[in-house]
């Protein structure tokens, strides 16, 4: 195994990061489109450069946010890292092929998850299905869009000296398109919005 992990793998020199800074820099082929929104998920037994290269700039949490910030200012986008944090999987992952590789713990990467809201997973965990499913939840639940209501013919009710939408952070707009109310950019997690609507074929 030794010889053949050597022969097989490219590059020890790991940099998740670095490489996903590249990605949203260049956006070949327009992989990302800009009105998606964007999740990150990064599985490693060990931190950028394995803690022993140095981070240049584009390694680091707070670059790859000043990246999404300017590449996609309105873009609602989250990164997880199922990595290791806790001293058991660290020796157990030391001690999985012993001589050949050790593990380190991924401090830049959940850095980042912390820094958007996202997911800490465990690489040491027998089964992912629970991680994964967190992830699913963390990203089905950040933003909203749009709101379906009872009818395609809905006006809001407004209340004299009040928004038609009492919370609806400022620079978001709202329209109705046949029978969803719309919002754009999306509304970001955390955040409470109320209304009333009327639909006249129901009245």
């Amino acid at each position: 195994y030794n010889q053949g992990y050597y022969d097989n793998c490219p590059s020890g020199d790991e940099r998740g990061i670095y490489t996903l800074n590249n990605l949203v820099n260049t956006n070949d082929h327009s992989f990302f489109r800009t009105d998606s929104d964007k999740a990150f998920v990064v599985v490693a037994n060990e931190n950028i450069r394995s803690d022993e290269g140095g981070l240049a700039l584009e390694d680091t949490a707070n670059n790859f946010v000043n990246t999404m910030r300017s590449k996609y200012p309105n873009a609602v986008w989250s990164f997880h890292s199922i990595v290791v944090e806790q001293p058991y999987c660290k020796t157990a992952e030391d001690n999985y092929f012993p001589g050949i590789f050790s593990s380190s713990y991924g401090t830049e990467y959940l850095s980042l998850t912390s820094l958007s809201h996202g997911i800490r997973g465990d690489i040491c965990k027998n089964d992912y299905t629970g991680q994964l499913a967190q992830i699913f939840d963390n990203v089905t639940t950040q933003l909203l869009d749009r709101i379906t209501l009872a009818c395609a013919t809905a006006t809001l009710v407004t209340t004299p000296g009040q928004a038609a939408i009492q919370g609806l952070p400022a620079g978001i707009t709202s329209s109705i398109v046949g029978s969803q109310l719309v919002f754009n950019p999306k509304i970001p997690v955390n955040t409470t919005i109320q209304f009333k609507y009327s639909c006249p074929a129901l009245n």
